[in-house]
């Protein structure tokens, strides 16, 4: 998987984000317009810096322009004080996983922003291309990769008096997920630390299953599959949450990091509408004069 590194000159600073057909712009000053595709459209991570604000900040915007609806409806906002039961909230290295493992539809797009870190030092980000392990996995140890993609993975959030997240069904998804239709992978699914009980294993089982599990980590920590960058105040970081594993390294000091989830729906639709008007296949492009409703091609693939 490429990573596209996208970094606006820090002192340049937008206050307004508009939306136009070659992309969104940010104003007064513009030196580098900000295409939806810049959103991760192809599963890589990108970053953009922008001057260290609070929530409602020039990422907001843009997701707000793009259309693109902002999961539960909220940004975060999160430093090291313990104030929830998650281990994002503490100074702790994390390793790689993806979030919302304990939702049934866990989010399509996740954005972090760091906001300030100070009097400290650490606190890099860790990205893994969950694919590219998947591949070395099956590569490796087919047996392994099968056991991933079959055996389902029950798993939880409790760490909130109010709140307690289990997906349905109970007996959770595999770590890979496949297409019904061509057995493409399209979906990792991990977070250990998020797993709840393995109480659906058949007894025979088990220890070929973490075993899976062991090798399966042994990849995703390898120096080939681990990719570090230090943000800076003011960097935002857009990555697909169903391919991309996130992690961070311990750290020191004051850091505040905000961000949001985006649904996977919400995401592809936004792509689909995009690639449609700039990027349609031939035949859509052919039979549009003629044989459209409502500005769309009867010839649509997806229709």
């Amino acid at each position: 998987m490429p990573t596209a590194l996208l970094q606006i000159p820090f002192d340049v600073k937008p206050v307004a984000v508009e939306s136009k057909p070659e992309g969104l712009e940010g104003h007064p000053h513009n030196p580098t317009p900000l295409s939806t595709p810049g959103l991760g459209c192809d599963g890589t991570p990108t970053t953009h810096h922008w001057p260290a604000l609070p929530l409602q900040s020039e990422p907001y915007h843009i997701l707000k322009s793009a259309q693109l609806t902002v999961k539960d409806g909220t940004f975060w906002d999160f430093t090291s004080d313990l104030a929830k039961g998650d281990t994002a909230y503490t100074t702790l290295a994390l390793g790689a996983h993806t979030d919302t493992t304990y939702y049934t539809d866990p989010c399509g797009l996740q954005l972090f922003h760091l906001l300030e870190h100070t009097g400290g030092s650490g606190g890099a980000t860790l990205l893994v291309d969950g694919f590219y392990v998947a591949s070395i996995l099956k590569e490796l140890h087919p047996t392994a990769y099968d056991l991933l993609a079959s055996v389902r993975v029950p798993s939880h959030a409790a760490g909130e008096p109010s709140a307690l997240y289990t997906p349905t069904p109970r007996s959770g998804y595999p770590i890979l997920r496949h297409s019904h239709s061509d057995g493409e992978l399209t979906q990792v699914r991990w977070n250990n630390d998020d797993r709840s009980v393995m109480s659906n294993l058949e007894p025979s089982m088990v220890e070929e299953w973490y075993d899976a599990i062991r090798k399966w980590h042994k990849l995703l920590t390898s120096a080939d599959s681990e990719y570090w960058i230090q943000l800076s105040p003011g960097t935002a970081v857009v990555v697909d949450n169903h391919r991309v594993l996130h992690g961070r390294s311990a750290f020191t000091g004051k850091r505040r990091m905000c961000g949001a989830y985006i649904g996977v729906d919400e995401y592809r639709s936004k792509l689909a509408v995009l690639s449609e008007k700039f990027a349609p296949d031939d035949v859509v492009r052919d039979t549009s004069a003629y044989a459209s409703v409502n500005g769309r091609s009867l010839w649509n693939p997806a229709l």
